[in-house]
């Protein structure tokens, strides 16, 4: 009897109705992977987007004017963010980038002349720098300098603004340059010049951190020995 009741436990009860053919049950086996791929797929979507605002506020902050901070003359720090419209160029900043670009333009030492040139071309506008380039044979000068390893230096005399405007300013320099050799210790020339410097004012940046570039230069030699 208890053979005959297990068999009939088996056996479906008669009101029961039996599974239709097209009822069928189904196990979505990839679902997670699916959801996994989704995503990702956002998540890159996300970095891809961080990364294109990274590199335009990137490219932004390089046109950013720099923090400029002018001590007077009493000593007192005082830093100005809108340098473009607040700071002016001033008196010593127009000598000290004056000496500096003669000094990278006129100097000549056997050591460094090639990198000096580099340095000065940088300090001028695109137009003055095309014509220096035509007008003056560096190859010549610079041929002579290695071959005799010469070296030089400039003094002034005298340096002043002559005029300025809301946009250039014309710098006027006296002065003299000696030139000798590490090759021969009685090598001696010196050169006696008058100068003139046109200089263009314009927006300070990381690069031209002056406010100032060299859209000029005239020169008249007196001595030359």
């Amino acid at each position: 009897m208890s053979l005959f009741r297990r068999k009939e436990s088996g056996t479906p009860a008669p009101n029961s109705s039996p599974a239709l053919p097209d009822q069928r049950k189904y196990f979505e086996v990839w679902g997670d992977s699916f959801e996994m791929v989704q995503f990702l797929k956002k998540l890159v979507m996300c970095l891809v987007f961080i990364n294109v605002m990274s590199l335009i506020l990137l490219k932004r902050s390089q046109t950013k004017p720099p923090l400029v901070i002018r001590v007077d003359e009493v000593g007192k720090a005082e830093p100005i963010k809108n340098i473009n419209t607040i700071a002016q160029v001033t008196k010593p900043e127009v000598l000290n980038f004056t000496k500096l670009f003669m000094k990278y333009f006129l100097e000549r030492n056997f050591y460094t002349w090639k990198d000096n040139l580099i340095e000065a071309g940088a300090m001028m506008t695109p137009d003055f720098r095309e014509k220096i380039n035509k007008e003056v044979n560096f190859k010549e000068e610079g041929s002579s300098v290695e071959s005799n390893k010469l070296t030089s230096k400039l003094n002034f005399s005298n340096i002043e603004v002559s005029r300025e405007t809301k946009d250039s300013l014309i710098v006027n320099m006296k002065g003299w340059r000696q030139i000798t050799s590490y090759n021969d210790a009685q090598f001696l020339k010196e050169t006696i010049f008058e100068g003139e410097m046109v200089l263009k004012k314009i927006p300070r940046s990381i690069e031209t951190p002056y406010g100032l570039l060299v859209d000029s230069y005239k020169e008249k030699i007196f001595k030359n020995e």
